[in-house]
């Protein structure tokens, strides 16, 4: 298919991909290259969906690359399910380690514990205005998966395809390989607080949230006092009450 654009966002690289990156520009018209400060991923990535186009959108990081048939796989899928969200696929991790990575099943309970989608999900370019893109805060990792929920939260419409679609690589200077511990914690408390409605909804009670996450050492007493935690507890006490009338 040759209906496509590229656009390359270069936030502050220090090597030679500019000058890679304007031999494309000059090859190819479908080629556009965009040049700023350094942001943050976020940043990079809202930057460069602002300037496409097209009706959906495919972020993908400079090390890795796609399937030849991924692109045309997904929008026959979008064609023939216009409800559906996100369309993504088996990954192949390459470099550091070389194995099919095997991701779980999809839920919404599987999304709110990690993040099941990789980066090249595709989706339309309307529900990145719809949720504001990517939230600028995230700036030590983990935006992509607050990005899937805030997507996906309200319609959780998506379709794995089972070939391998992506091909990852793996360094010893990841991203997602170098954040620490205490950085990955902070990093989820936000996201939860976030998304607190979700979460309340998704796992029925503060005591199951708690139990169920993953990282469920992590502080949630704070959110207790938060609105949403508030309006959740009233809501759990009348259809508890509810429910108890009609037993009755």
């Amino acid at each position: 298919m040759d209906d496509w654009e590229c656009i390359i966002v270069n936030d502050g690289s220090t090597d030679d991909s500019q000058i890679i990156a304007n031999q494309w520009v000059e090859k190819d018209a479908r080629f556009q290259l965009v040049s700023i400060d350094n942001a943050g991923v976020s940043n990079a990535r809202n930057q460069g969906i602002l300037r496409a186009t097209g009706t959906y959108i495919l972020p993908l990081d400079a090390d890795d690359y796609l399937d030849k048939n991924y692109i045309k796989s997904a929008l026959q899928i979008f064609q023939n399910s216009p409800s559906c969200k996100v369309v993504y696929g088996s990954v192949m991790l390459i470099g550091e380690r070389n194995e099919r990575w095997n991701l779980p099943e999809f839920s919404m309970e599987e999304l709110a514990m990690s993040n099941i989608i990789p980066v090249t999900g595709i989706y339309r370019k309307t529900d990145w205005v719809r949720i504001k893109g990517y939230d600028l805060q995230l700036k030590k990792g983990l935006e992509d998966w607050e990005f899937w929920i805030n997507l996906l939260k309200e319609n959780p419409k998506v379709h794995y395809l089972e070939e391998i679609t992506f091909y990852y690589r793996i360094k010893k200077d990841s991203r997602n390989t170098a954040v620490d511990v205490s950085a990955q914690k902070e990093i989820q408390s936000y996201i939860v607080k976030k998304h607190l409605d979700f979460y309340m909804n998704t796992f029925g009670t503060y005591q199951e949230l708690a139990k169920t996450l993953k990282f469920q050492n992590m502080e949630l007493n704070s959110y207790k006092k938060s609105f949403s935690f508030k309006i959740f507890k009233v809501g759990n006490l009348v259809k508890k009450r509810l429910k108890n009338g009609f037993q009755k």
